[in-house]
């Protein structure tokens, strides 16, 4: 039927309802889809509909890339190891300042390796059985006798 109007109620654009700068901050910190639901009053719903609304979805998209790159640049200080700082107070006035040294965390390092270099670092579980002695195991067929009338 060429010619024939969509029925039913306009789409409403995201833009109209939300400011997608507080979209773009929130989801830079970390907020997920139903956080920042919640935030704006609304269901987890209709912000997958505004999703279809390039302006929110760029702004959604880009405030998850600013997170995502805070948590690359944890993972990769966490691998590496850090120093920092510590104060002590006593009574309310610096008593002294040390500087620490935290070790590089290798569990960090495997999963930076392994998403990194896949290619030389796979996290792999592998299970063998063998048999007595370590020699292949026997195995039988067990065929049920049938059953009798």
């Amino acid at each position: 039927m060429a010619g024939t109007k969509k029925q039913g109620r306009p789409q409403e654009k995201a833009t109209d309802k939300l400011d997608v700068g507080q979209v773009a901050k929130l989801a830079a910190r970390g907020f997920t889809d139903a956080e920042i639901a919640d935030f704006f009053h609304i269901s987890e719903r209709t912000i997958t509909r505004y999703k279809h609304d390039p302006d929110f979805l760029s702004a959604l998209k880009s405030g998850k890339e600013v997170a995502d790159e805070k948590v690359k640049r944890a993972l990769f200080t966490r691998a590496l190891g850090y120093e920092f700082e510590e104060k002590t107070f006593r009574n309310g006035k610096l008593r002294e300042t040390k500087t620490k040294h935290i070790a590089g965390d290798t569990t960090a390092q495997i999963f930076w390796l392994c998403n990194r270099d896949p290619e030389n670092w796979k996290s792999v579980n592998r299970h063998e059985l063998t048999g007595p002695n370590g020699k292949p195991l026997q195995l039988q067929v067990y065929l049920p006798e049938k059953e009798k009338a």
